[in-house]
């Protein structure tokens, strides 16, 4: 009489509904790049605000260089993006990134002409295709690792609730609403589709599963070749030794098969060659020259859990892989092993590059490439989980991960948190605070070694509270066991070093400094700098910096603290160059310096 009564709108049932998942997904990121970028777009011209900055402004020069500037053979070196070589200047990045947000471009483009205004590809339109691109690429890479749980038959709901953290509680995010034409998240959507059609291709060996998971097998490394990585978690992603074993024999039952998959492959990598070949007349070049890595020496546990920038410190949802392994060795060793040594070799890989905080990164940015391969065995422990508490347990973790995150990033665009120079003290600070009062308030400097081989000491040596050939002081308090130096309401300069260089500097000079502060009025020091400037033989500035001599507020007064700097100075020394370095009460507090040491490093 009543008819079929309809089924309750229950939150689970909202969850398992894949489209409102991936619409929540998007309209969370788009909130969040309106914010953290639009809003800070002011005029119709690039003015170093917008979506296209950073390093993400090389991948974008490619396009801008064919289409608009027609200078791809003929571009300036700048020192950053594109760079100097011997066969001439080179964007410095692959253009896997740029072969992705060419369509997005070629609208820009194309409305520009069509309504008649400027086109140099940093107008408003063109900033806005590349945020559409973003949200785009990773809404299709979402729905790949939809797809690619599926498979390994996860509950509808789990699959959304990992879609809903790899979305909002990543540092996806980030790069997707900050950072947006940075390579990271075209990497996580290759990978993504490129994971899907591996599985595929080891669950029905057949050739269209072949090309397609060699296709994105090459784009993957046209975008990012150290991503090649990916080609080692075949084993884990064939889902069992037997199916491994069939697909490569599939592989190599006939010859054209071999051949066809590496033809596809190679079509990618010869776009790069080509590119290079327009540019500098060479088919392979090297660009980046003066980087590398420390295979030796990698930077392991640093990338994973260091306060500075670790993987596991920003994004924690993936300390889930710990349960996850565990399941694994329980049912399957063959994946758990497979997993594991692909585990290893990539975080080995990445935290051997010679700076492994990778700059300003939000997190480890490079394992973003990869998430949709990490969650597969975190998908499978959650599915796994029965007991209700246990349930509880985990999905609390994972809302305290999406919050993290959002904090987080947001303190990141704002400049709570730091791009560069963060340790642990510096990062419990600042946790948790939102205001712009704490913007900018973190100090401290804690540059990397530029990559080198070997190492050479111009000058080591220290203030003895005497003057000498490159120490001075003018003001010294003897009332305590060691003297120091004197700040003040009328004092706002005091210890200073100079050193005069008798030879041109071909490669990098690094400055490592340290010195015993004491405050005698709350944050007097956070408002202290340590001044790095180079005057040339005619004693013209050739270059400046500073940076707060604490590197965090609210410390205690009238208490020593050592204070330890790394400064990298980036640009070439010619003889006669002087440097100087001191200490600038900029707002006449009060407090005391002692014991400075400093070292100058040539590094060859």
């Amino acid at each position: 009489m009543f008819g079929k009564s309809r089924p309750s709108l229950t939150m689970s049932t909202w969850i398992k509904n894949r489209v409102f998942v991936l619409a929540l997904v998007l309209l969370v990121t788009s909130v969040f790049q309106v914010s953290f970028t639009w809003t800070q777009y002011g005029d119709n011209s690039y003015s170093g605000q917008g979506v296209i900055k950073g390093d993400g402004r090389g991948y974008y020069d490619y396009l801008t260089s064919i289409f608009i500037d027609d200078d791809l053979d003929h571009q300036i070196a700048n020192g950053r993006t594109i760079v100097e070589t011997e066969g001439g200047a080179v964007n410095k990045y692959y253009s896997g990134s740029a072969l992705l947000m060419l369509p997005f471009f070629l609208t820009a483009l194309l409305f520009a002409h069509v309504s008649g205004s400027s086109a140099q590809g940093f107008e408003i339109p063109f900033q806005f295709g590349m945020a559409l691109a973003a949200l785009f690429y990773m809404l299709i890479g979402l729905i790949f690792i939809y797809k690619t749980l599926s498979v390994y038959r996860i509950k509808p709901t789990i699959q959304s609730i990992i879609i809903i953290v790899i979305g909002l509680g990543t540092n996806l995010l980030f790069y997707v609403s900050e950072e947006i034409t940075y390579a990271h998240n075209y990497s996580f959507f290759a990978i993504a589709v490129f994971t899907y059609n591996a599985i595929k291709y080891f669950q029905t060996p057949n050739l269209k599963n072949l090309l397609w998971a060699s296709a994105f097998f090459g784009l993957t490394v046209l975008i990012r070749p150290v991503d090649g990585l990916v080609f080692f978690s075949l084993p884990f992603l064939s889902t069992g030794k037997n199916a491994f074993l069939s697909g490569i024999k599939f592989l190599f039952s006939k010859l054209h098969f071999v051949l066809t998959a590496i033809a596809v492959i190679f079509l990618f990598v010869f776009v790069q060659l080509l590119l290079y070949k327009a540019q500098t007349d060479h088919w392979v070049v090297w660009s980046y020259a003066n980087e590398g890595f420390y295979f030796s020496n990698p930077a392991f546990f640093k990338f994973l859990l260091s306060f500075k920038r670790g993987w596991l410190i920003f994004t924690p949802f993936f300390l889930l892989l710990i349960p996850s392994m565990v399941l694994l060795f329980k049912q399957k060793r063959f994946a758990f092993w497979s997993f594991l040594l692909f585990f290893i070799g990539v975080v080995y890989i990445l935290s051997s590059w010679w700076t492994w905080h990778y700059g300003g990164s939000f997190g480890s940015r490079p394992m973003i490439d990869f998430y949709a391969i990490l969650v597969i065995p975190i998908g499978l422990f959650i599915n796994s989980i029965e007991h209700r508490i246990q349930k509880l347990g985990v999905i609390s973790f994972l809302m305290l991960c999406i919050l993290l995150n959002f904090i987080q990033s947001y303190q990141a665009n704002r400049l709570i948190l730091p791009s560069l120079n963060l340790n642990a003290d510096a990062y419990f600070w600042a946790f948790g605070k939102l205001g712009s009062e704490h913007s900018q308030k973190l100090g401290g400097r804690s540059d990397i070694k530029p990559y080198h081989n070997s190492e050479t000491i111009i000058y080591e040596g220290e203030w003895l509270a005497l003057n000498n050939d490159h120490w001075t002081v003018n003001h010294i308090d003897t009332f305590e066991t060691i003297p120091s130096a004197v700040y003040n309401e009328i004092i706002e300069y005091n210890v200073t070093f100079r050193y005069e260089f008798t030879e041109a500097e071909s490669d990098r000079v690094f400055l490592e400094l340290e010195l015993d502060r004491k405050e005698y009025e709350p944050n007097a020091a956070s408002k202290a700098f340590v001044v790095i400037r180079l005057k040339d033989s005619t004693g013209k500035d050739k270059y400046y910096d500073s940076f707060k001599v604490n590197d965090r507020p609210d410390l205690a007064v009238e208490q020593w603290k050592r204070w330890f700097y790394q400064y990298n100075i980036p640009v070439l020394i010619d003889k006669d160059d002087k440097l100087v370095v001191y200490v600038w009460n900029k707002e006449l507090t009060s407090f005391n310096v002692r014991q400075p040491k400093l070292k100058l490093i040539k590094l060859n």
